[in-house]
């Protein structure tokens, strides 16, 4: 029995505590871009190629702070996002 309380007691605590690592914020669509680059195992170049980007447009997407040219296209993280899973699919990554 007093090991149930204690089970009972460990939960409450834990529902109480603060989830300080639980992020509930949007990533930017440049988060995105470079979690699924390391999700692929891919770089800015291998990606700019797969996508078939200039370089330059894919470090531009990358970057956090990108001089106030356009953040990377929807398409592209979905593009990316397919790649992804085809690659699951297909036995890899």
């Amino acid at each position: 029995m007093a090991t149930i309380k204690s089970a009972a007691r460990s939960v409450a605590a834990e529902a109480r505590a603060p989830a300080a690592e639980v992020s509930y914020t949007n990533p930017t669509p440049a988060q995105k871009i470079r979690a699924l680059l390391t999700r692929l195992d891919l770089s800015q170049r291998a990606a700019a190629k797969e996508l078939d980007v200039d370089e330059r447009t894919m470090r531009y997407w990358c970057s956090d702070d990108s001089g106030g040219r356009p953040s990377a296209p929807r398409m592209a993280i979905l593009a990316l996002e397919r790649l992804a899973q085809l690659r699951v699919e297909a036995g890899g990554t």
